[in-house]
Order: C-alpha cells, then sequence, then structure tokens
C-alpha cells in the first residue's frame, strides 16, 4: 500500500480563526490484487488445522463451496481448485475447506464420502502429494471428482466431432498464423460448447493438434481455439501434451463456467483447472503424475 503522509501541524492564525481544511482522502491500495491462478503453491499454513489463541479456538475455516479434485490411484483425491470464501484458490489452500464425510461425485459414474487427510505417492516421479482418502466408494472412481452442489457439463469423447468446411478452414487460418512452420494436417478432437464469459452466449471451442507423424502421435501442435463465426484464436497452446477437456462447471457461481482438463504426454498426464482471463485460458490449479 502506499505510504500516507500526515498532514503537517501549523500555527492557527490570529482569530478570527479560519475553519480547518478537510483532511485529503486515503487513497486505494496500489498493490494488485491477489492472483486467481496460484498453481502448486505447496502445503498451505491453513493446512496444518485450526489455530488457536490463549486455548481459545478461532472460528473454523470455511467449507468449500465447490471442489475440483484429482482421483489418484483411485484411492486419494488430489485438489486441483475450489471455491473458497468468496476466492477461487488452488491445491493445498482448499484441504481446510474439505470436512471429512463430505459427499463427492465421482465422474467415473460413482459416488463417495471425503476421508482423512493422506499422502499419496506418484511412482514414477517420486512425488508426495496430501490428498484424502476415498470412502465407501460406489461405482467407478473415474478420475477426478468435485463436490458441492453444482451442475457438471461432460462430453462423450468417443464420439468424433463434426465440423463445417468453412469452420475447419477458420482453425487452419489460426494454426498458420500462431505456428507457420507446423507442416501437416489439422485434427480436430473435440468441439465444445461452453460460456466461458458469463455473456449468456456459450463459445465455440475445438481441441485441436497436428502430429509430428502418423508413426509418431507426439504434437507438433496442441491447443483449445475459439471460433466466433468470423475468425479463430488461440485460447491456450502446449506442444509438449494432448489436451482433452474432461468437463466444465462453474465454481465460484460467477456465470463464468471453469474447464477441467487433462494435458496428456509420453509419461504421463496433468488435470488442470482453467477459466478464460484477458483472452487466454489461465490455470487456477493443477497437478499431475509422471516421469
Amino acid at each position: 500500500m502506499a505510504a500516507c503522509r500526515a498532514p503537517q501541524l501549523v500555527d492557527a492564525p490570529p482569530p478570527p480563526a479560519p475553519p480547518a481544511a478537510a483532511p485529503p482522502p486515503l487513497r486505494p491500495s496500489a498493490q494488485p490484487a491477489a492472483s486467481a491462478a496460484p498453481v502448486d503453491r505447496g502445503q498451505s499454513p491453513a493446512a496444518a488445522g485450526p489455530l488457536v489463541a490463549r486455548g481459545v479456538a478461532l472460528p473454523a475455516a470455511p467449507t468449500a463451496a465447490v471442489a475440483v479434485l484429482r482421483v489418484h490411484e483411485g484411492r486419494t483425491l488430489v485438489p486441483l481448485a475450489c471455491a473458497l470464501g468468496g476466492a477461487l484458490v488452488a491445491r493445498d489452500a482448499c484441504l481446510p475447506g474439505l470436512p471429512v464425510d463430505a459427499e463427492v461425485q465421482l465422474l467415473g459414474g460413482g459416488a463417495a464420502r471425503l476421508g482423512a487427510r493422506q499422502t499419496s505417492e506418484c511412482a514414477p516421479s517420486g512425488e508426495s502429494v496430501v490428498g484424502l482418502a476415498i470412502r465407501g466408494a460406489a461405482g467407478p472412481t473415474g478420475e477426478w471428482a468435485v463436490t458441492g452442489q453444482v451442475q457438471v457439463k461432460t462430453w462423450d469423447l468417443s464420439i468424433p466431432p463434426e465440423v463445417a468446411a468453412d469452420v475447419r478452414a477458420r482453425l487452419q487460418a489460426a494454426l498458420r498464423s500462431a505456428a507457420p512452420s507446423v507442416r501437416g494436417p489439422l485434427r480436430i478432437d473435440q468441439a465444445l460448447e461452453v460460456d466461458l464469459d458469463a455473456d449468456g452466449v456459450p463459445e465455440r471451442l475445438y481441441v485441436v493438434h497436428v502430429a509430428a507423424s502418423d508413426e509418431d502421435p507426439a504434437p507438433r501442435f496442441s491447443g483449445i481455439l475459439q471460433d466466433d463465426g468470423v475468425r479463430a484464436r488461440v485460447l491456450t497452446r502446449d506442444d509438449q501434451h494432448l489436451f482433452t477437456v474432461l468437463g466444465a462447471l462453474d465454481l465460484d457461481g460467477d456465470g463464468r463456467a471453469e474447464l477441467v482438463l487433462r494435458a496428456a504426454y509420453s509419461e504421463g498426464d496433468e488435470t488442470a483447472v482453467v477459466h478464460l482471463e484477458d483472452g487466454s485460458l489461465v490455470v487456477i490449479g493443477a497437478w499431475g503424475c509422471g516421469a
């Protein structure tokens, strides 16, 4: 915050004294707002348990209204992002808002409850991660889960998208603009409609990639593009991963949908929660397992 200088004291002039000048208003802090996209920030101090001052327990941490979690090895739920205390936070910062025994919707089609905290390991990398045990799972777990009352939109990944020729041409033009050196057929993996900016009109999104060759499926270009009927543009690009949009939901109730992505590479994958910010998809929270 910018420092506020105290007004200087001056001797009053001889009577009659003029009215005292009103002090200048305090200026808003020049400090920028905290980022809404923390990524892998590590263990939150609040995750250690409730604070106690002079023997009096402080109020309990608020419960996360909605949280997205990654299912790890079918037994641990790793928080990715959540709405907590009116803000979007990531990873371990969500743990205090996830009470034991809360209901969990497993996006593999099953249901469960949150268990106690436990440490799990990603075998390929040896990295340890703090998550929550899955209790009483009924049905398949799948690869991600949500808590709280929220509508989740998912897509059948087995159905290939049908894309009109004019849309395909605009996507190809966006690819040439973003990656002029990339050659090869543009492969459209998903075609989706999601409202990312809360204007009531769904954005048309396309998950695309260009493979290195028919023998080598590793991407030379991989991204998520938006087409508005006039032109297409790249919202995010990562040529080391193949993207899949697993689902969409409104984490904090602001009308803007967040996307849950899988970013796969040859030795593992990562699950991320992203949303639209200044024309690009920005990560709120993510975690992955791989070498």
